[in-house]
């Protein structure tokens, strides 16, 4: 069924999100066994939000693949579990690449959202040009992810009638 494949690859996503965050709770040990990497007036409170962030997002991911199968392929595309139509399986395909899109965005803001709180922290009154044409690369990639993942079907048959 298209709702199985489909919780595959968002559990997939989840797996990803994972190493992430395990990547971000080592950061966190290091503040309180080496002290800050960024210096005395650093706090522990950025990279601590950013690393429990990223362990909810595998939880829900993990946890709730199931549903957003269910939700994604809502619509009557799991009737026929024998035998999937190409616009289907093309869907699937496209929903995929809207998961790698949307992960890859989402771990972009995680660390943009840690770069504002540290920098608050430590009194940075401006950011740069291109950290802010980044964090709108970034925002531009959280969007454009999940367009794909909620509109997947209607991606994959605008792409099936340019095939035809």
């Amino acid at each position: 069924m298209l709702s199985s494949y489909v919780a595959i690859g968002v559990r997939l996503v989840a797996i990803l999100f994972f190493f992430k965050a395990v990547r971000e709770f080592v950061g966190v040990f290091q503040f309180f066994y080496q002290g800050s990497p960024y210096g005395n007036d650093a706090s522990v409170w950025p990279v601590l939000v950013v690393a429990l962030t990223s362990w909810a997002f595998v939880f829900i991911l993990w946890f709730s693949a199931q549903g957003i199968g269910r939700l994604m392929a809502s619509g009557g595309i799991d009737a026929k579990p024998e035998k999937m139509p190409p616009v289907s399986l093309l869907s699937v395909f496209v929903a995929a690449i809207g998961l790698f899109v949307f992960w890859y965005g989402m771990v972009d803001a995680l660390y943009y959202i840690s770069v504002i709180i540290m920098g608050q922290d430590l009194g940075v009154a401006r950011m740069s040009i291109e950290i802010k044409a980044n964090m709108l690369a970034t925002a531009f990639e959280v969007i454009s992810g999940a367009f794909l993942v909620l509109k997947a079907r209607t991606v994959a048959g605008k792409i099936n009638d340019v095939a035809r």
